[in-house]
């Protein structure tokens, strides 16, 4: 009995084959790329077909008794292949819809019985034994081969496998694995190709010095490949985040270009460390010597590394974010149009561009006039007018001029115009025009505006506004004065 324990085996591992593709006849029959149902219906009963002439030649040849009967167990498995390619021709001729690509299946179907036919008769390995039958062949057989494989499962990776699985990832509710797909199609193929193409230049009759370079060669073009996918994921991958409803915390607006700087300086130092090793280069050295440098980089470059960190505190604290619009010190005000990791920039009411180093900006005084829930800005306009003017008049006047400028805030209560009369000077009464705007930018043209409405009210009004007089009297020397 234990002698039929092989064919068993495979018997019961065709009935799990046949359980898994029938839990994947949806993804055959309706998610196969560039086909309708009755062509993946088709597709799927090939499959079914091809699942149960394995399991049933392999069983065959695994039979322990059959050579005692007239025909041998490789007739009995040739016929079942053949059988299963008569099937498979009769399915694309009853297809029209496989009648276009009929020259491939017919290829493939012909290549596959085939090879059942002469792993029955041990003409080949079966799969599970390939690899030892690849390590017998002679070596110049063992490059090509691998180049030959290396092909097939590149196309099979680029035709078949990453086709179906965009199909099943655009079921899905988000985009962003749709965007991974598509980005490593290409680069996984050729991945493939180029591991059997480094495998057989292993394996060739070359000298070392050929063997060395290829070699570097096609590990340096795969590590610079899967360098700009990691970049190209890492950018859609944090965009993503972004841009979910969850609301990652540690990823948002002004976070954002840290990561983006973090994730590519590591993807690239990796890079360049893996290439290193690629060509056989001493890392150590390299990173000795790199250590001595940098720490001359450092003491050479401390302004710039101080506005370097200055950014990164910045933009991980946000006092301030882009389009805010700020006074600096009391002096310099504009809107924020690019915060860096070494500078940050302002566009000032002048429309000219200041760029301030980040080290300055994290030690400076700043007035983010745009920090509040709305972007605004609060003007106090001085007036002063001569003793024994009428106060409420000149209240009256004053909140009269603010009612008429552009771009203040009159429908929101607590941002109302309001008038102080805020000091009895040496000479003038002192009143202080207090208004909020809606554009910080437009703060000084609301001032020139402001001040112009105040003369010319004032003087249509009898209102004067005193200025400074001085008195100058002149004496003679010649006489003593009377």
């Amino acid at each position: 009995m234990s002698g039929w324990l092989g064919t068993e085996l495979w018997l019961g591992t065709g009935i799990f084959a046949l359980i898994i593709l029938r839990i994947y006849k949806s993804v055959i029959v309706q998610d196969l790329p560039n086909t309708d149902t009755k062509t993946g219906l088709a597709m799927y009963r090939t499959l079914q077909r091809l699942v149960i002439c394995i399991a049933i030649t392999s069983g065959i040849v695994a039979a322990p008794s059959l050579e005692q009967i007239w025909w041998k167990p490789e007739i009995y498995a040739s016929v079942v292949a053949f059988l299963w390619w008569l099937s498979t021709l009769a399915t694309v001729h009853n297809h029209t819809e496989l009648k276009e690509q009929s020259t491939v299946l017919i290829g493939i179907s012909t290549i596959v019985a085939s090879y059942i036919g002469l792993v029955a008769w041990n003409l080949l390995p079966p799969p599970l034994e390939f690899v030892f039958w690849f390590r017998a062949l002679p070596q110049e057989w063992q490059s090509i081969t691998a180049i030959v494989v290396g092909l097939l499962v590149a196309a099979l990776v680029y035709y078949i496998i990453i086709p179906v699985t965009h199909r099943l990832t655009n079921k899905t509710d988000t985009a962003l694995d749709d965007s991974i797909i598509h980005i490593v199609h290409w680069p996984l193929s050729v991945s493939v190709a180029l591991i059997g193409v480094s495998h057989a230049i292993n394996h060739s009759l070359l000298s070392d010095f050929w063997v060395f370079g290829l070699h570097g060669i096609s590990l340096s073009i795969l590590i610079a490949m899967w360098t700009h996918v990691a970049l190209q994921t890492s950018t859609i991958v944090l965009e993503h985040l972004l841009a979910s409803k969850n609301k990652w915390l540690f990823v948002n607006d002004r976070t954002l270009p840290i990561f983006h700087l973090l994730i590519r300086i590591a993807v690239i130092t990796m890079s360049i460390y893996l290439l290193m090793l690629s060509w056989s280069i001493d890392v150590m050295l390299w990173i000795t010597s790199a250590g001595v440098i940098g720490i001359a980089i450092a003491y050479a470059s401390q302004d710039t590394l101080s506005s370097l960190f200055a950014g990164v505190a910045i933009l991980s604290d946000a006092p301030y974010k882009l389009h805010d619009f700020l006074v600096i010190d009391e002096q310099t005000k504009g809107r924020v149009t690019h915060i860096g990791f070494r500078s940050t920039r302002l566009l000032t009411t002048e429309n000219v561009e200041v760029i301030i180093p980040n080290s300055i900006m994290a030690n400076a005084q700043i007035i983010n006039m745009s920090g509040g829930e709305t972007s605004i800005a609060r003007i106090e306009i001085a007036a002063g007018v001569a003793y024994g003017s009428d106060i409420v008049k000149v209240r009256a006047l004053l909140l009269e001029v603010a009612n008429n400028l552009d771009d203040v805030i009159l429908d929101q209560p607590a941002l109302q115009p309001l008038v102080h009369f805020v000091n009895m000077g040496a000479s003038s009464l002192d009143f202080t025009l207090r208004l909020w705007i809606q554009n910080p930018e437009r703060l000084l043209k609301i001032q020139d505006q402001a001040n112009t409405l105040i003369y010319t009210t004032f003087t249509e009004n009898g209102i004067e506004i005193p200025y400074a007089k001085q008195d100058v009297y002149l004496y003679s020397m010649d006489k003593p004065n009377t």
